[in-house]
């Protein structure tokens, strides 16, 4: 009950023609989409790597320039603001040392009003206390001026370095980069968040990296594989003789399948529907073309296999399967003449019968072609048959059918045709160039084998005795097989009943002739010499 059940799913699982032509365009499709896919996302990445590459090679470049000259500027700016602190330095001494003169000569010009003195020294002290005082304006002015400068560039370096990434960044030569010391403290970074922190300690190494000489680097990059991106490390000096005061790291990301396939997406799909379209068009021309004619070809099929050899296809294809159809009508036809044959075949050597003998010959003669038609006839056959039985006569038909066979695949042609009219009596169609070497085949063979037939007593008195056709007992001979050759070779046939009745003459001549014998008709016309 199992098997039965195992054997009603597979059946239902049964795969029609269509159904995997269908399952195979759409896998075809979805691996051709696939590939792709692939090939179009493969080709984005390294597209993509290449322009980050170039943009990496391109920036490390514009960003050393830029920082270095950043940090000479503020190295410049720095010395700058030492000479402005010197310089106040001394215009804010000289103005100390002005108040104090101020205050003498205030002093002094106050004891001379009170002790009523010589107006004119106080005279003299005024002009010295007003001159003073002028300088001592003027110098204030100054130092109000050289505090307004001190203000101005008042600009720390980390305030240079936020400033040349802002341009760089806005100028979209970087992306994301961090600018750390020796301590390893960022100083600044185009990323949030990120000035104050501390850089791990593999970062901090580069410094020993790019500082030494041996090495004469001023990059080092590396690939962060756990966060897809190259980094790229910059040494930064004031001097070319100097040490390296700070490192920029420039991050730069690898294409990713996500931004691949969000760049690609649109004629991926644009293929996509180019494929699925064009494989739908195909499917419906496969079914139309092939698997049409085809189910008609299994429908004919089974209505043949019913019984029905009237049926006929009508593939008009222009191609195989138009010539598949026209085999098959042929192949119906040919199954026509074979149950017309089957039908007509004898039961006991299940050769031909008359009608297909009567076919035969009549193709030979409307094909013009030269043609040998031998019949047979046993001699003493009633008399053998009578005496050791039906059963074993049969089997001396069957004996004479083997012979013919034989003779006819030895020594005949490839299509000669061999038939059984009834009894005893066989035809065979051959070539006249082939007649004699097939008729001695079958007199020489039919010789030996017929003797097992027999008893050895009959054997040894070379007959046997039987009732003859008069009812008399006589002693008849062993069988003997009396062939007759009927051509048209040496004269005009025109019909089936004129070889049937120059047969008739013939095979009475040769059974005229003791033992087995080959008489052929050698005459010209109706009338003439008797065959030989």
């Amino acid at each position: 009950m199992r098997y039965c059940y195992r054997l009603i799913f597979m059946a239902e699982l049964r795969f029609t023609l269509q159904n995997r032509v269908t399952t195979l365009i759409i896998i075809s499709s979805m691996l051709f989409i696939s590939v792709f896919t692939f090939i179009q996302v493969n080709s984005r990445i390294e597209s993509i790597n290449s322009q980050n590459a170039y943009q990496a090679n391109l920036s490390s470049a514009v960003v050393k320039n830029n920082l270095e000259a950043t940090l000479k500027e503020s190295e410049a700016q720095k010395q700058k603001q030492e000479q402005i602190l010197a310089k106040k330095q001394e215009i804010t001494n000289t103005l100390e040392q002005l108040r104090s003169q101020e205050e003498e000569l205030n002093t002094a010009i106050e004891r001379i009003s009170s002790e009523e003195l010589d107006p004119e020294q106080k005279q003299r002290l005024d002009n010295a206390l007003k001159q003073i005082q002028e300088q001592r304006k003027e110098l204030e002015a100054v130092l109000k001026s050289i505090s307004a400068q001190e203000t101005m560039h008042e600009q720390t370096l980390d305030e240079f370095f936020d400033l040349g990434l802002e341009n760089l960044k806005q100028g979209k030569v970087i992306d994301q980069v961090v600018i750390f010391n020796r301590d390893g403290e960022i100083v600044s970074s185009t990323i949030s968040g990120e000035i104050g922190k501390q850089m791990i300690y593999r970062d901090l190494n580069i410094f020993e990296t790019l500082n030494d000489p041996s090495e004469d680097k001023w990059l080092i990059s590396k690939i962060d594989r756990a966060k897809n991106q190259l980094n790229i490390y910059i040494g930064l000096k004031k001097e070319r003789t100097e040490n390296i005061s700070y490192i920029a790291k420039l991050s730069f990301p690898f294409a990713s399948i996500q931004d691949a396939l969000t760049q690609v997406y649109k004629p991926v799909i644009v293929t996509s529907l180019i494929i699925i379209l064009a494989n739908i068009l195909f499917g419906f021309l496969l079914s139309k073309t092939v698997i049409g004619p085809i189910k008609v070809l299994n429908q004919t099929t089974k209505i043949i296999g019913s019984g029905d050899l009237s049926v006929r296809t009508d593939i008009r294809t222009g191609d195989e399967l138009q010539e598949l159809g026209d085999t098959f009508n042929f192949m119906t036809e040919e199954l026509v003449k074979m149950k017309a044959r089957a039908e007509n075949a004898n039961p006991l050597t299940k050769l031909p019968g008359n009608i297909s003998i009567h076919d035969r010959i009549d193709a030979e003669i409307k094909g013009n072609k030269k043609f040998m038609v031998i019949y047979c006839d046993l001699d003493n056959f009633k008399a053998f048959n009578d005496k050791y039985g039906i059963a074993q006569g049969d089997v001396a038909i069957k004996l004479t059918s083997e012979v013919f066979k034989e003779a006819a695949q030895k020594k005949g042609n490839p299509d000669d045709f061999l038939g059984h009219e009834g009894g005893d009596d066989f035809i065979l169609v051959t070539t006249p160039d082939k007649a004699k070497g097939i008729a001695d085949h079958i007199t020489s063979e039919f010789d030996k084998r017929v003797r097992k037939l027999y008893s050895q007593e009959d054997l040894t008195q070379g007959h046997i005795v039987a009732h003859g056709r008069d009812g008399s007992v006589k002693e008849f001979p062993i069988m003997s097989i009396s062939l007759a050759g009927i051509t048209n070779q040496v004269r005009k046939i025109s019909s089936y009943g004129q070889v049937t009745n120059i047969a008739a003459e013939v095979k009475k001549k040769a059974k005229a002739v003791a033992g087995s014998t080959f008489v052929i008709d050698e005459r010209t016309g109706d009338k003439g010499p008797p065959p030989k």
